[in-house]
């Protein structure tokens, strides 16, 4: 959730966003969408204009697809703590990302996720 204050100063004080999405569905959909307040809302990564933003999706694998503009997005599969901590220490490089990264990641080709 945005803060309130002028996008400089968000520039000037800040270096990256982390951008951590937990949400929750009950076997309802297939794949859960994020639902943003509204088209233009604070919620959504409005940022990755101004500063690197990374995103963690943490139990849906399909988030990209709602924000094509990340250019650093990673999935962390569960929201527990124990996952948090080491999606963390490998954002730091204190640890190796073990994923097999692959070319279905890109949405199905949307333009805006290669970008």
């Amino acid at each position: 959730m945005r803060i309130g204050g002028k996008v400089s100063d968000y520039v000037r004080d800040f270096d990256a966003t982390f951008t951590f999405c937990d949400l929750r569905g009950y076997a309802s959909e297939n794949a859960y969408r994020i639902r943003w307040a509204n088209p233009m809302s604070a919620d959504i990564p409005w940022q990755v204009w101004e500063k690197p933003v990374v995103f963690i999706g943490m139990n849906w694998t399909t988030h990209l697809y709602d924000v094509p503009m990340v250019k650093t997005f990673i999935n962390s599969y569960k929201n527990t703590r124990e996952v948090v901590r080491q999606t963390i220490q490998k954002i730091m490089g204190e640890s190796e990302f073990k994923g097999t990264p692959n070319e279905l990641v890109w949405c199905g080709g949307l333009w805006e996720a290669k970008r």
